[in-house]
């Protein structure tokens, strides 16, 4: 078996590999693992304003992701209007799905802003109340 690699830093410097690890090294790397934060533990300090702010962002995340199958679902329609033999029909259709597509790109663009500044205001809120507990 190949030897344990650990991680070490030098200051300003990015980490790099060697192969000196030790058994009470890695000891301490797996108590490291074991007191990370789950998600009850790192919303504690989260008031009722952040899970309606977390509600929001995740109700826009949805709302973002639904958005790209309804561009195919409207692109599809804008090829099967070429198959029309009236050329006005043809242009009116295109007419109509281009403007759909302009309103899936607004919806876009407000849900990807809301969701943004939703899971930012959350984050920055929860650091604020870390940081008056612990400094």
């Amino acid at each position: 078996p190949a030897a344990p690699c650990k991680t070490t830093t030098a200051p300003g410097a990015m980490a790099t590999l060697t192969e000196e690890a030790t058994p009470s090294s890695l000891k301490g790397d797996a108590q490291r693992r074991k007191s990370k934060a789950g998600l009850c533990r790192l919303y504690g300090y989260a008031s009722v304003p952040d899970y309606l702010l977390l509600f929001v962002g995740v109700v826009n995340v949805l709302i973002s992701g639904g958005n790209q199958p309804a561009q195919l679902i409207v692109f599809g329609r804008i090829l099967d209007s070429f198959n029309l033999s009236d050329k006005e029909e043809v242009k009116a259709k295109v007419w109509t799905m281009a403007l759909y597509f302009g309103c899936l790109g607004l919806v876009m663009f407000i849900s990807n802003s809301l969701q943004g500044s939703c899971f930012s205001t959350v984050a920055a809120r929860q650091v604020k109340a870390m940081r008056v507990k612990y400094f």
